[in-house]
């Protein structure tokens, strides 16, 4: 039987430091990822394994440009993903382990992982406690308050317009990069929006809401997870 859950914030291809902290959470709570599992650090296949084995995961937009650039989406711009979002570095971390880095060009992925990240949802909405009893509100951003969660799924078919302005898409729970708002009953917990310490919203009384992407603090960087229902804390610097 399960413990709860250890939430985890945006990886960004770092497994070591996500096994390490992992290691301080409660055993026996199921991992979750909060996405942007892959990009810019060397380990982002072993990190998409993980947790097609042994946890959740939602959609994130790093995520998201990786499988449009494998199935030739052209949601994003040629190039955007591999040269100004760590995607070289992902697909550098599917060639062969303790040798000289090859040209990403002669490397082939498996189509399970890009398989994998076709199921991931947009967010999932997990039981509550007393606290809260309408639920735990996972998503890799937050969710835009101003628009309706339908809404806020709704991806779109493409990320720019032909005037060069933002679609919706800005506005998703993928992309979204403004700050929520209280969701009633409900506990709210996201990434993507990088700060440098954990930021809680509603207090710390009775919060609802929190975001553990830590990844802009200073070097050395520091992972975070949160284990749920207690709402500890946990970190591990990369």
């Amino acid at each position: 039987m399960t413990e709860g859950y250890n939430v985890i914030g945006d990886i960004a291809g770092q497994y070591d430091a996500l096994i390490t902290l992992l290691d301080k959470m409660p055993k026996g709570a199921t991992p979750i990822s909060l996405g942007d599992t892959v990009d810019r650090g060397p380990k982002s296949r072993q990190v998409l394994e993980f947790f097609a084995a042994n946890g959740l995961e939602v959609m994130s937009n790093h995520c998201h440009m990786m499988l449009d650039h494998f199935t030739n989406g052209n949601y994003y711009e040629p190039g955007l993903w591999i040269y100004y979002n760590g995607g070289l570095e992902t697909i550098l971390s599917f060639g062969p382990e303790g040798e000289d880095a090859l040209d990403y060009r002669d490397i082939e992925i498996d189509q399970t992982y890009i398989d994998y990240i076709k199921t991931l949802p947009l967010y999932l909405q997990l039981p509550g406690n007393d606290d809260y009893p309408n639920g735990l509100f996972l998503s890799h951003a937050p969710k835009n308050p101003t628009l309706s969660l339908e809404k806020c799924c709704e991806l779109g078919d493409g990320f720019w317009r032909p005037t060069g302005k933002f679609r919706h898409t800005d506005d998703t729970l993928i992309w979204n990069r403004g700050s929520p708002r209280e969701m009633p009953g409900m506990f709210q917990v996201h990434g993507h929006n990088a700060l440098k310490a954990v930021e809680w919203y509603g207090g710390k009384i009775k919060p609802w809401g929190v975001n553990l992407d830590t990844s802009r603090a200073r070097e050395p960087k520091m992972l975070t997870g949160m284990h749920w229902p207690t709402m500890e804390i946990f970190q591990q610097e990369y």
